[in-house]
C-alpha cells in the first residue's frame, strides 16, 4: 500500500526539527555501503574517505585542545557540547564591575586576557574550524541547556533560599536580598549563581556586541551580594567552520579518532525545507540509525510497492493513549506501508542474559539456528579480547534533556538519539572520559532498596543533574501495558530494554523483524523483588521498542507478547557447557555431578546438582531427552569482579585518607563497606564523588585483572599512582599522586577469594552428603564460569584447598558419609573459548544459549532450590557466644514462620532494651565456634522498655530480609506486640 497521507505522533511532529537538528545532523554510524545499505554517488569515493566528524565530535576535540592549552586559574572551560553550533562553555573571573549611575552595574570582561589564558591569542591551526567569537552568555536556547536543575526558577523566596543552599555558603546567604522580594529568578551555571534578579525590582541586559553584562535597578542589598559574591561570570566560545580540513595538523587539535563515522548529511538525511513544508518521508529511511545506530534502511523498502515500512499508520489509532495522540500529516512523496504482523516471528523465544558486565541476547533464526544479537555500533578494534556479542551493560547519559524529551513525549518507539543516551560498548567507551555521567553497574543497581541513597551523575553536553533510584515493583502488571509511563522516573534497566529491543525489532536487520517472546535467566542469590524490579524494566524497554502500528492493531488485544524469568543462571550454563565438555554421554554413565562456581561482576554463585536422563514420567509428560537437577544453591552476594575492584579501591582510599581530605576531594562509600576512623570529610553522594571513584577504581582495574605491563606504567616507584580528580563539577580536574602498595592489594584479593573457595567447599560438601550411598558417584565436575572465574588468583586459592576438598566430599574429614566413596573432583580451570565445540560459546554466552537450549524443549530444567519462587534464605542468624558465632537459624529457613530466638532483657545500661544479632553466609556458620565474632555482621535490636520478658522471635521474610516480634511470655499469640525488620545485604 502506497499513500503519502500517515498518522504520527503529535509530539514528534511538533517538536522534529528540535530533537533531529536537520542542517546539522550527521549519521553516528559507521556505514557499509555494501553491507548495510544502498550507496549513492554523492556518498562515494572522496567524499567517504575525507569525511568530516560529526560536530558533538569536533568539539570533544577542541574541549580537549583549549582544557590542554589553558594554563591559567583564573580562566576554566566548561565541558558543554552543543550539537547545533560549536563552541564551549568558559568560566572566568577576569571581570571588572562597576557601578552605575541608576543601581545598577556594568561588569566588564578582559576579553584579551581571556583569549590568552585558552591559548587563543596566536591563531592556532584548529582543524576544520577557526575561532569566531567570545560572547557575554550565549542565547537563551543555549543558555538554559548549561543551567543546572532545568535552569531558571521562578519561585517562592523560601525556595529559592533552599535551592541556593546547593551552591553558596551559608555566610554568604546572610547577604541574600530581603524576603519582600517575592518572586526571584536566578540562574545557575555550574554550580555558580551568575545573576540573580527580582522579577519587579531588577532586569538585566546583555550586550552581545560587547563582552559586559550590565545590571540596572539593584536594591542596594543586591548591590552589596554582586560586588561580594559575583567573581566569575560564563562566555561563550563559538568557532566557525571553514570547510577545509588542512592537511597539517602540527601546531592544532590532536583529534581523537571517533568510533562515530558519518554519512554525508547532504544526499542521506531528508531536508524539510526541500520538503515544502511537509514531513520529510526519507526520515524514516535514518530514523532507527539515529536511535540505535542501525543501518539505514533501503530506498526500495521505503518507496517500492513490494515492501513497504511497517513502523507506520494509515489510519487513526483508536486506542492511541491520550497522554501520546496521533495526527495525520502529508508526506513530500509517497511511501510503502507494510502490516508489521507479517514480520512477526510467531512461538520464537529470545534468550536474554542480563548480566553485571555484560548483556548477551539470543534468538533463532527463520532456519531455527541460533544466533547472538550484536548491540554496538562499531566494529571492535581488539577482536582479540573483546566479544561483539558480550554487550557490556553499561548506560553513559550525554544528553539527558534532549533524550528525556522524546522519551516521555512518545509511547511507542520514541525519537530518542544514540548519542543523547549511549550503551553497550559506545557506553563504555565515554564513560572513559567522563567517568561521572553513567552507570556501569545497572543490574546490581537494581538491588539497592527504594529508600536508599540515590546515584547521581551529571551528564556531559547540558550538565544536567540525574538522580537513579530503584523503582518500585509495580503490582498487578499487565505484560501489554505501560501504565503510567508518562510520569514514572527514568529507569536505566528500561532504557537498556529499548536498546536490546530496537536491535531486534527493526527492519533494517534479518529481512526486518519483531519478536515477542522474551526469556530471562536469574542470579541464584536475587530475591524476587529484585528479580522483578529487572524483568519489569526490561519489559517495559522491551515493548516501547514495538512499532505503534502493531500494539494499536486489532491483532495486538490477542497477541502473546511475553517477557518471563524462566530459568536460574546455573541452569541455563550447563545445559550449555555439559554438552560442550562431552559430558552428556549417558550410555557410559547414568548421571553426571556437578557443582557450578560462578563467579561474575556483582556476585558469586554456587549451584550443585546432577545432569542426567529423563525418568519414564518426565519423558512421557515433557518429551526431554535430558534432565538437570539442581540440589541446592549458595554463594557469596559479597565477592564479584567489581566488589573486588571496590575492596581495593577502598583499602587504597584508607591508606591515602588524610592527604585527599586535606585537598577536599571527595568519593562514594562503595556497598557492603563501613567509614573508617577520621574519614568523614572523605565521602561524598554527588556527580563528583562518583566520578572520582569510577577513575580510581579504573586505574586499579589492571591489579585485578592481572595486566602486569599497565600496572608497571601506572604505578611507579616507589609506590606511587596519578589520578585526576576533582574537588566539585564547577573545577577542573588536577592530578593527585596517590600511595599504592601493590603486593598488598594481591594479598587482599588473594584472601578474599580463599574466604569464598572456602564457603564454596562447604557448599558442594554438604550438598552432596545425601548421595554418599551411591556406588557410581565417584565424580564431581567443578564448573567455573563467570568472567572473574579466569583469574589466576582464583586457582591458586583453589589448588590449595584440593586435597582437603576430596576428603571432604568422599566423607573422609568432617562432613561425614560413606568412607568407601571415591569423590574425585575434576576442576575445569581452562573453560575457554577453545574448550567448546561451538565457537559462540564463551563464559558469557554460554548461559544465554544454554536458555535457548532449554527453550527448545529438550532439556528438563528440575531446580528444586526454589522455595515457591522465591530464592531460599542465605544467611544463618545468631548470636555470640565465647567470641564466636552460635547460628539459631540456619539458611534455607522455611519463609514466614515463627522460631523462637531469645527474650528481651533488661538493659544493663541506659536506654531500651536490646539484643545483638550476628550473621554469616558462610556454610561454615552451620557448626559452631567455626566463626568468629569479628567476621560475622552485627546489629542491635532494640525493643520497648514495656516488652521486657517478653519472648523474641525470628522469622526470614526474603533471602536477605528478617523480622524479629516480641510475643507476650509463654503464649501461643501468632500476632506480635511489636516487630522489627532488617536488612542483611
Amino acid at each position: 500500500m502506497q499513500t503519502d497521507k500517515v498518522y504520527l505522533s503529535k509530539n514528534l511532529v511538533e517538536h522534529f526539527s528540535e530533537i533531529i537538528d536537520l542542517d546539522s545532523f550527521e549519521s553516528p554510524r559507521t556505514v557499509q555501503a555494501s553491507k548495510s545499505a544502498e550507496s549513492c554517488e554523492k556518498c562515494s569515493g572522496s567524499a567517504v574517505a575525507e569525511s568530516e566528524q560529526t560536530v558533538e565530535q569536533i568539539n570533544r576535540d577542541l574541549v580537549k585542545f583549549l582544557e590542554k592549552e589553558t594554563g591559567s586559574e583564573h580562566t576554566k572551560i566548561e565541558r558543554y557540547v552543543s550539537v547545533k553550533e560549536t563552541g564551549v562553555f568558559v568560566m572566568t573571573d577576569r571581570i571588572t564591575p562597576t557601578p552605575l549611575g541608576n543601581s545598577g552595574y556594568v561588569i566588564t570582561v578582559d576579553e584579551a586576557a581571556v583569549l590568552k589564558d585558552l591559548g587563543l591569542d596566536s591563531k592556532p591551526d584548529l582543524g576544520p574550524y577557526v575561532f569566531e567569537s567570545l560572547n557575554q552568555f550565549c542565547p537563551d536556547s543555549l543558555c538554559s541547556s548549561n543551567i543546572r536543575n532545568s535552569g531558571r526558577y521562578s519561585v517562592n523566596l523560601d525556595s529559592v533560599i533552599e535551592k541556593l543552599k546547593n551552591y553558596i555558603s551559608d555566610e554568604d546567604l546572610n547577604h541574600f536580598p530581603p524576603s519582600n522580594m517575592a518572586f526571584p529568578k536566578f540562574y545557575v551555571f555550574k554550580d555558580k549563581v551568575a545573576v540573580m534578579s527580582p522579577n519587579s525590582f531588577c532586569s538585566f541586559d546583555c550586550e552581545y556586541e560587547r563582552t559586559e553584562l550590565i545590571l540596572r535597578n539593584l536594591s542596594s542589598e543586591l548591590q552589596k551580594y554582586f560586588i561580594l559574591n559575583v567573581r566569575a561570570i560564563v562566555l561563550w566560545l563559538k568557532f566557525r567552520k571553514t570547510g577545509n580540513v588542512p592537511e597539517s595538523k602540527k601546531s592544532g587539535i590532536n583529534t581523537v579518532k571517533s568510533t562515530l563515522s558519518p554519512v554525508s548529511e547532504k544526499c542521506c538525511q531528508p531536508n524539510v525545507a526541500k520538503s515544502g513544508g511537509k514531513f520529510p518521508a526519507e526520515f524514516f529511511k535514518i530514523a532507527d540509525n539515529i536511535r540505535a545506530n542501525l543501518p539505514l534502511l533501503s530506498k526500495d523498502t521505503l518507496f517500492s510497492s513490494l515492501s513497504g515500512i511497517y513502523d507506520l499508520l494509515s489510519s487513526e489509532p483508536s486506542a492511541a493513549d491520550p497522554d501520546d495522540p496521533y495526527v495525520q500529516v502529508e508526506l513530500d512523496q509517497k511511501c510503502s506501508i507494510s502490516d508489521p504482523w507479517r514480520f512477526v516471528k510467531e512461538n520464537v523465544e529470545v534468550a536474554i542474559d542480563f548480566g553485571t558486565s555484560s548483556t548477551v541476547v539470543a534468538f533463532s533464526d527463520d532456519r531455527g539456528r541460533e544466533q547472538l544479537l550484536k548491540l554496538c555500533s562499531f566494529d571492535l578494534s581488539d577482536g582479540d579480547t573483546l566479544n561483539p556479542y558480550e554487550n557490556p551493560t553499561v548506560l553513559q547519559f550525554n544528553d539527558i534533556r534532549t533524550f528525556s524529551s522524546a522519551w516521555f513525549g512518545q509511547k511507542y518507539r520514541p525519537l530518542t538519539r544514540w548519542k543523547d543516551v549511549y550503551s553497550s560498548y559506545d557506553g563504555k567507551s565515554q564513560l572513559k572520559d567522563y567517568a561521572s555521567s553513567g552507570l556501569s553497574n545497572i543490574k546490581t543497581w537494581a538491588f539497592k532498596r527504594h529508600s536508599s541513597v540515590p546515584v547521581i551523575l551529571e551528564d556531559t553536553v547540558s550538565k544536567t543533574i540525574v538522580e537513579l533510584l530503584p523503582l518500585p515493583v509495580e503490582p498487578a502488571e499487565n505484560d501489554k501495558d505501560l501504565g503510567n509511563w508518562k510520569q514514572r522516573m527514568l529507569d536505566p534497566i528500561e532504557i537498556y530494554g529499548y536498546h536490546l529491543g530496537l536491535c531486534l525489532n527493526t527492519q533494517t536487520l534479518r529481512n526486518g523483524s519483531i519478536y515477542l517472546r522474551y526469556n530471562l535467566t536469574f542470579p541464584v542469590k536475587f530475591d524476587n523483588e529484585t528479580k522483578e524490579r529487572i524483568r519489569q524494566g526490561l519489559r517495559r524497554g522491551l515493548l516501547r521498542s514495538l512499532p505503534p502500528s502493531l500494539v494499536y492493531s486489532d491483532r495486538w488485544k490477542d497477541a502473546k507478547f511475553h517477557v518471563v524469568l524462566s530459568v536460574s543462571e546455573p541452569v541455563a550454563l550447563v545445559a550449555s557447557v555439559m554438552p560442550q565438555l562431552g559430558l552428556d554421554d549417558f550410555t557410559k554413565r547414568s548421571y553426571y555431578a556437578f557443582a557450578v562456581f560462578d563467579f561474575g561482576g556483582g556476585t558469586t554463585d554456587f549451584s550443585a546438582g546432577f545432569y542426567r536422563e529423563p525418568t519414564e514420567e518426565e519423558w512421557e509428560e515433557y518429551q526431554t531427552e535430558k534432565t538437570i537437577d539442581i540440589i541446592k544453591t549458595s554463594g557469596d552476594a559479597g565477592l564479584g569482579g567489581e566488589k573486588i575492584l571496590d575492596l581495593l579501591y577502598y583499602k587504597v582510599l584508607q591508606r591515602n585518607a588524610a592527604a585527599l581530605q586535606k585537598e577536599g576531594i571527595t568519593f562514594t562509600l562503595p556497598d557492603g563497606f563501613s567509614q573508617f576512623p577520621e574519614s568523614e570529610r572523605l565521602w561524598g553522594n554527588g556527580s563528583c564523588a562518583h566520578g572520582n571513584a569510577s577513575i580510581l577504581r579504573e586505574n586499579l582495574r589492571p591489579v585485578w585483572e592481572e595486566q602486569e605491563d599497565i600496572v608497571k606504567e601506572k604505578i611507579t616507584d616507589p609506590g606511587a599512582l596519578s589520578v585526576q580528580f576533582q574537588k566539585d563539577s564547577s573545577s577542573d580536574s588536577f592530578p593527585f599522586n596517590l600511595e599504592v602498595d601493590v603486593e598488598e592489594l594481591r594479598n587482599c584479593i588473594e584472601n578474599r577469594i580463599r574466604e569464598t573457595v572456602n564457603q564454596f567447599i562447604h557448599f558442594f560438601a554438604q550438598a552432596f552428603n545425601q548421595y554418599r550411598s551411591r556406588d557410581d558417584f565417584d565424580e564431581l565436575h567443578i564448573i567455573f564460569t563467570g568472567n572473574s572465574s579466569r583469574s589466576s588468583f582464583l586457582r591458586k586459592a583453589f589448588e590449595e584447598r584440593m586435597e582437603k576438598s576430596k576428603a571432604e566430599v568422599a566423607g573422609e574429614n568432617g562432613t561425614g558419609g560413606s568412607e568407601s566413596s571415591k569423590g574425585e573432583i575434576i576442576p575445569h580451570f581452562e573453560l575457554t573459548e577453545t574448550s567448546f565445540k561451538d565457537s559462540r560459546v564463551t563464559l558469557k554466552t554460554c548461559v544465554a544459549l544454554g536458555l535457548l537450549k532449554i527453550l527448545r524443549g529438550n532439556i528438563f530444567p528440575n531446580d528444586n532450590s526454589q522455595s515457591g519462587g522465591e530464592t531460599p534464605f542465605n544467611y544463618y542468624v545468631g548470636v555470640f557466644r565465647k567470641s564466636f558465632f552460635k547460628p539459631l537459624v540456619n539458611k534455607n529457613a522455611v519463609y514466614n514462620e515463627w522460631q523462637n530466638f531469645s527474650k528481651v532483657r533488661k538493659s544493663i545500661t541506659a536506654g531500651n532494651p536490646w539484643i545483638l544479632i550476628g550473621w554469616s553466609s558462610d556454610d561454615r556458620a552451620a557448626c559452631e565456634d567455626q566463626i568468629p565474632e569479628n567476621d560475622c555482621d552485627q546489629k542491635k535490636i532494640s525493643f520497648d522498655s514495656e516488652y521486657i520478658g517478653c519472648d523474641v522471635r525470628f522469622r526470614a521474610v526474603a533471602p536477605n530480609v528478617v523480622e524479629f516480634g516480641c510475643f507476650k511470655p509463654e503464649t501461643d499469640d501468632s500476632e506480635p506486640l511489636q516487630t522489627v525488620k532488617v536488612y542483611l545485604d
